[in-house]
């Protein structure tokens, strides 16, 4: 059981690092539609990670105080270069 609240947890902050990526990306074009295709990609990664949060690992959510620790997390690279190719298009 403790590996499977693992692969979860792991999702869910991926999941919460893709989100912020996906919205930083929109605050960021110009283009409008893809200012509205990386909101609503944002969004999207938002409501799955609540969604396993409210079913999955009790460490999610039973860790409030954990939860900035969380906020502060850098987007991962690949986020960051995947970002950084949409730009280039």
């Amino acid at each position: 059981m403790k590996k499977q609240n693992d692969v979860i947890d792991n999702l869910i902050e991926t999941l919460k690092d893709v989100q912020e990526g996906f919205k930083q990306a929109a605050e960021t074009v110009r283009n409008p539609a893809l200012k509205a295709l990386f909101s609503d990609y944002s969004q999207q990664r938002s409501r799955f990670a609540t969604a396993l949060q409210s079913r999955g690992s009790p460490s999610w959510r039973n860790q409030a105080g954990n939860q900035q620790e969380r906020d502060r997390r850098v987007t991962s690279p690949l986020d960051q270069s995947q970002i950084g190719d949409h730009r280039r298009r």
